[in-house]
């Protein structure tokens, strides 16, 4: 297993390093590290420590696309506490929230999954493919729509969560989606 480290220069007091690892068949996806600074000792001096808290390799088997993000329609995703308000010039604001979960338990719900979630604002009388906007991220299985602003004329919105599981993301085609219509009046 090839590995160096080297001293590259001192920026401001500190230290930089420089490291690689390089293990075939390998790949490592998570790093986690405690750095701190040590009260200052009575000679004037103190010392700067940092210490590996966590670190995660996996086999190219375990990253490799038999362990891809589950389908889109292994999932259920619903709108909870729904809020219409006015907003400026014509459009109307949402706020409400989104959870989703899979249908069943797989050993990929023990993976730590990263969720994007975009909307397509869908209008009935566009025939031109709608663009996705990105809303935010989430670590956990809901993420709360804030201020939409959804102008006049926009009939439907499509909510889209794009499931990443170790750096591999769905395509956004391939990933789950909930539709919800804009209502006449609120």
């Amino acid at each position: 297993m090839p590995h160096r480290v080297e001293k590259t220069g001192r920026e401001l007091g500190w230290d930089v390093l420089e490291s690689s690892i390089a293990m075939d068949g390998y790949t490592l996806t998570e790093i986690g590290a405690i750095c701190y600074k040590l009260e200052k000792a009575s000679s004037g001096s103190s010392e700067y420590n940092a210490v590996l808290g966590h670190i995660s390799i996996r086999t190219l088997e375990t990253t490799s696309s038999s362990r891809s993000p589950p389908k889109a329609n292994s999932w259920v995703i619903e709108s909870r506490y729904i809020k219409w308000s006015s907003g400026s010039q014509g459009t109307r604001k949402l706020n409400m929230m989104l959870a989703w979960k899979l249908l069943e338990h797989t050993s990929v719900t023990d993976l730590c999954l990263e969720y994007k979630v975009y909307v397509k604002k869908m209008t009935k009388s566009s025939d031109e493919e709608e663009e996705q906007v990105y809303l935010g991220a989430a670590m956990v299985e809901a993420f709360y729509v804030s201020d939409l602003q959804v102008p006049d004329g926009v009939s439907a919105l499509e909510f889209i969560v794009q499931v990443s599981m170790d750096g591999i993301s769905q395509k956004l085609e391939d990933s789950p989606s909930f539709r919800m219509d804009v209502p006449d009046s609120y």
